[in-house]
């Protein structure tokens, strides 16, 4: 796929398109056996269908989409902000216990790290089998005792 222009109009005459949540995540892995494996194991993703090439895994409302790379090849280590290209996938952590979470996955011999903080919530980060970066993302921590403030109406 090359690169698409923007269309000729100004921003406020171009319609917006409807978009609901996003429809599912796409892969593409060096071996996609392993990866099934992995993203099965570790986050229970149900393979529901597969063709030759591809491997759909499904939980709930999650979809994640493997393809097998033909040539696989990665990108130069580390990963930065200056690349194009995915830069992470965030799964919702019911719960929020990142710190189990985290245990749990080092008593598989998967490191994790993190939790890390910010104004959105808490992360923890691991790799998949071909380095792609996952995130398990939980809401922001509330002091104990601290309830949830009402939200004003405008």
């Amino acid at each position: 796929m090359s690169h698409m222009p923007m269309p000729d109009v100004a921003p406020d005459q171009l319609p917006l398109l409807d978009v609901g949540a996003v429809n599912h995540v796409a892969i593409n892995v060096r071996d996609l056996d392993r990866s099934t494996a992995f993203y099965s194991t570790v986050f229970g993703l149900q393979p529901v269908r597969r063709t030759g090439f591809r491997q759909v895994l499904t939980r709930g409302e999650v979809s994640v989409h493997l393809f097998q790379a033909p040539e696989p090849s990665i990108a130069a280590p580390p990963r930065n902000w200056g690349q194009l290209g995915l830069q992470h996938v965030a799964f919702s952590a019911p719960g929020g216990d990142l710190e189990s979470i985290k245990d749990r996955l080092a008593q598989h011999g998967i490191h994790a790290d993190g939790p890390v903080a910010d104004a959105d919530g808490r992360g923890l980060y691991l790799g998949d089998p071909d380095g792609i970066i996952i995130e398990l993302r939980a809401p922001p921590e509330r002091p104990a005792g601290d309830a949830a403030a009402p939200r004003s109406q405008p």
